[in-house]
């Protein structure tokens, strides 16, 4: 197994929409906002120890094997939606993926080497594979190339990949008919297949996430001395009622709707039990992780959700994104961590409107929303 585990949805036919979810519960959470995009090819991807990644746990702990696990899954030329701390990693993958310093070849072989990489990916009852030395190197590459021919990259695609033109390269993926029983090809399988060109996801929507959770003098968040307590005095039965409080602090049960308050409270009695280390691995990863540098050379068109009741992710983070271009903020009044829960028409309208101006490459307004005049993206 060398891709995160995930749930396909939707329109095989239809474009790429990949989906990541946060800290203490799987994918399945976001359900309710993969159903608002019935006509998207959905990929709800699991993070290692969760969901259909449980099997990933050993990795938890380990960011360069996560992301590479994760570029190894979302589907090329996709549409990105990260909620909470699952931004951490998406900006970690796409400034991975788009950096020139970083050498993919030699990532994925390091991860693949690592002895507990090494015990997941062998096959069931044999020995641990071989290290992946320089000597096997045109194996390697040609695996990937194998894989993305078997997953219906078109030579049409292949013919746009190597020009410059972002534009064309998503007119000739939004026109391909994939069979249902295959596969897109992977941000890693395709840019180790093609070195030229731009490996290229075409939006990012970042729901109640932040490149950075604990605050200092300059960023707004998380106390950092709760957040290190929790990295000190944690133990299996703490972090499960941690995880308890995680759940109630997404809600204001003053102002909560019938139908958030309700998820909730199914989600605290009924999700999976999450392995204690894989808990711990994201309470050190938020500790630690600060992704602002790659959010703020992420050229890309961007859409960051917030919630002007979230208890955990300060809606007022919006303003870094003020006159940006590329860029755009929309905070939702009524909402805390779950705008989607709790103002399920008004998030699909705000995201919809995204993907539209996208798709037209024009520039983002919400000016026609009820969205705070001062937080507005400029045109």
């Amino acid at each position: 197994m060398q891709h995160l585990g995930f749930t396909r949805l939707g329109n095989s036919q239809g474009y790429p929409l990949a989906i990541i979810h946060g800290w203490g519960c799987d994918s399945s959470f976001l359900l309710p906002l993969a159903k608002m995009f019935p006509e998207r090819d959905l990929y709800l991807i699991d993070l290692p120890g969760y969901g259909r990644s449980a099997v990933l746990a050993p990795i938890a702990s380990d960011l360069s094997a996560t992301i590479y696990y994760l570029i190894n899954t979302i589907p090329h030329g996709a549409d990105v939606i990260s909620w909470s701390f699952g931004t951490l990693y998406v900006l970690r993958a796409l400034s991975s993926i788009n950096n020139p310093c970083v050498n993919l070849e030699s990532l994925a072989q390091s991860v693949l080497a690592t002895p507990v990489v090494k015990a997941l990916t062998a096959p069931p009852g044999s020995k641990s594979q071989g290290s992946t030395s320089q000597g096997t190197r045109p194996h390697f590459i040609e695996h990937y190339r194998i894989e993305a021919q078997s997953k219906g990259l078109s030579s049409q695609l292949q013919a746009e990949a190597t020009t410059d033109d972002c534009g064309a390269r998503a007119a000739a993926l939004t026109q391909l008919a994939y069979d249902d029983a295959i596969e897109r090809t992977s941000l890693l399988a395709h840019q180790l297949c093609h070195p030229d060109a731009q490996p290229f996801v075409r939006s990012l929507v970042t729901i109640c996430g932040s490149p950075r959770f604990p605050s200092d003098p300059n960023w707004q968040g998380l106390s950092p001395v709760k957040i290190l307590k929790c990295n000190t005095e944690m133990t299996p039965k703490r972090l499960t009622r941690l995880v308890h409080l995680f759940y109630r602090l997404m809600i204001d049960e003053r102002n909560a709707c019938p139908l958030e308050r309700e998820y909730i409270h199914s989600l605290i009695k009924n999700t999976p039990e999450v392995p204690p280390e894989v808990l711990m691995a994201g309470i050190k990863l938020v500790t630690f992780l600060d992704e602002r540098p790659a959010l703020e050379h992420l050229d890309l068109p961007s859409l960051h959700l917030f919630g002007a009741q979230d208890r955990l992710v300060p809606y007022e983070l919006a303003q870094q994104f003020s006159g940006d271009p590329i860029h755009h903020a929309y905070v939702f009044q009524h909402s805390g961590h779950n705008p989607y829960l709790s103002e399920p028409e008004l998030f699909e309208q705000v995201v919809r409107t995204f993907y539209h101006h996208v798709e037209q490459g024009k520039v983002v307004t919400f000016r026609s929303f009820n969205a705070t005049p001062s937080l507005r993206p400029s045109a």
